[in-house]
């Protein structure tokens, strides 16, 4: 291997992959990144085994050849190259890339290619959607993802095509909260599937995801495969049952509540600072219009160590005056992915879970949030 590439082009791939390499790993090669040089091209490659993430750029290739090595070392080392030229050469008896940039040398001590794990690469076109389209429905659904692994299936998020040839559903929950985003898609003639892809792949996806470009979904036995243009992400499937989510989703409300989605946000985030202090519990007390005054919601964060605050939010309600305890990080979690200026947060009582919805622009996302007991009421 013998090649030369600009540095930004260099660094651009290792910030693409190298974060999927774990600390903790069983074989050696698994610290290291695959270097393929080939065609004018220089391709990355990292793997954990169960998420795989593929880049190519660019390059002078002027031997083509293949090496891993230590993608820390070399990642760290590439931020500090500031010539805009860099000079990869392999030693093939040794192992050894030489790095030279500008009066800069350094060499870099791999393991030999053939001990990488094999990577299988795409094959088809698969279901093709805008990437900002993927972007936006991944970060408003994985916020629902468990993290919790004694129930690995809710690590995950389920992505379905069932039913309805034009819809794709994407849908996580961790068992206090759901997050469902339906997607539009080209109709075809393609089957049905329905699959759980571990949201920490999925999180991967949106960082890297950038651009108007499109991007492929292929559905594989036991993995999926995303690829767009330079990039090709692969990552195992989860095995298990999820849940039957249309059963979890409330069919009715007494209460409706529409909200400005800023000043939502901005009284979570004040009541989150006491409320942390204690069960991350905030209190929601919802209020038609009546002698008082006009229709309005105060969120109420309490702490016995440090104090308490309050707001009042002017909101349209329609329906019933209720009282009932939310998680206020899961509130402001579900907010943040909203880009709507208001939200419909809708109640049945205050024992059954509400529903956070965009007021406008988006009739496709859909929040709900199990209720928390409120000590005292």
């Amino acid at each position: 291997m013998n090649i030369s590439i600009l540095q930004e082009n260099l660094s651009y791939a290792l910030a693409m992959v190298a974060r999927v390499v774990s600390p903790r790993v069983t074989l050696p090669v698994l610290s290291n990144l695959l270097m393929v040089a080939e065609n004018g091209q220089l391709q990355f490659t990292a793997t954990d085994l169960e998420v795989t993430i593929t880049c190519q750029v660019a390059a002078q290739v002027h031997t083509p050849g293949a090496i891993t090595v230590p993608a820390r070392t070399f990642a760290e080392l590439a931020q500090t190259l500031s010539d805009s030229r860099i000079d990869l050469v392999l030693d093939e008896q040794t192992l050894t890339l030489g790095i030279t940039s500008g009066t800069s040398q350094a060499q870099i001590k791999g393991i030999a290619a053939t001990e990488f794990p094999p990577v299988q690469p795409p094959a088809g076109e698969g279901l093709i959607l805008p990437a900002a389209d993927w972007k936006e429905a991944l970060q408003q659904v994985t916020i629902a993802a468990s993290t919790d692994e004694s129930r690995p299936i809710l690590t995950g998020v389920l992505v379905e095509r069932n039913g309805q040839p034009d819809q794709l559903n994407l849908v996580a929950t961790d068992g206090f909260r759901l997050s469902r985003r339906c997607l539009t898609v080209p109709v075809s003639e393609s089957e049905s599937f329905q699959v759980v892809i571990p949201a920490r792949a999925l999180r991967e996806l949106v960082r890297v995801l950038h651009g108007d470009e499109q991007l492929s979904l292929q559905v594989l036995p036991n993995r999926v495969i995303f690829r767009w243009p330079g990039m090709t992400l692969t990552a195992q499937t989860l095995e298990g049952k999820f849940p039957d989510y249309e059963q979890i989703i409330p069919t009715a409300h007494k209460t409706r509540t529409t909200i400005l989605t800023a000043d939502f946000v901005q009284a979570c985030r004040q009541a989150g600072i006491f409320a942390r202090e204690g069960s991350s519990v905030a209190r929601l007390a919802i209020s038609p219009a009546d002698e008082q005054g006009g229709s309005r919601i105060t969120i109420r964060g309490v702490s016995e160590e440090t104090g308490s605050n309050q707001t009042l939010i002017q909101a349209g309600v329609q329906g019933e005056a209720l009282l009932a305890g939310y998680n206020v990080q899961f509130l402001q979690a579900a907010l943040n992915v909203i880009k709507s200026p208001t939200v419909i947060f809708e109640t049945l009582e205050p024992t059954s879970p509400g529903v956070i919805r965009p007021a406008e622009g988006d009739d496709d996302f859909i929040h709900i949030l199990m209720p928390m007991h409120l000590a005292g009421e």
